[in-house]
C-alpha cells in the first residue's frame, strides 16, 4: 500500500512541527573519523548549521532543533503558513531561481545577506 500524500497528512494552511531523520548511505560519514578513511569529518557540522539555517528561510520553515551525528541528522521543524501567505509572486520566482541556481559555494538568504560556503569537501 502506498504511503499517503503530505497534503493528505499536513493541512497547508495549518502551522505543523514535524521531526525529520535522514540517514546515509553505503557506510558514508556526516561527521566525526570514518574508520574506511581515516578522515575526519568534524568540520561539516558547521556547514550542516548554515545549510539548515539558509533553507529554513527559502522554504518558509523554523527550524527548531538539528542534530547532526556521524551518519545521519536529526531537525525539528515547523511550518510556517502563516509567513508564506505574505510572499508574492515576485518573492517566491527569486527564491525558486536562486534555489536552482545554487552551485553549493553561494546563495541569497533570506535576510539578504550571502553566505560563502563550499559545501564540496
Amino acid at each position: 500500500m502506498a504511503r499517503m500524500r503530505r497534503e493528505e497528512v499536513f493541512s497547508p494552511d495549518e502551522i505543523a512541527i514535524v521531526h525529520v531523520m535522514n540517514r546515509v548511505v553505503r557506510r558514508c560519514f556526516l561527521m566525526g573519523d570514518d574508520p574506511v578513511t581515516g578522515k575526519n569529518y568534524n568540520h561539516r557540522k558547521v556547514q550542516m548549521e548554515i545549510l539548515f539555517e539558509r533553507f529554513a528561510g527559502l522554504f518558509g520553515i523554523d527550524l527548531l532543533d538539528f542534530s547532526v551525528l556521524s551518519n545521519h541528522f536529526h531537525a525539528d521543524l515547523r511550518s510556517r503558513p502563516d509567513i508564506v501567505r505574505n510572499w508574492s509572486d515576485s518573492e517566491v520566482a527569486q527564491d525558486s531561481r536562486t534555489r536552482t541556481q545554487c552551485n553549493g559555494t553561494r546563495t541569497r538568504t533570506r535576510k539578504g545577506r550571502d553566505d560563502s560556503l563550499d559545501i564540496r569537501s
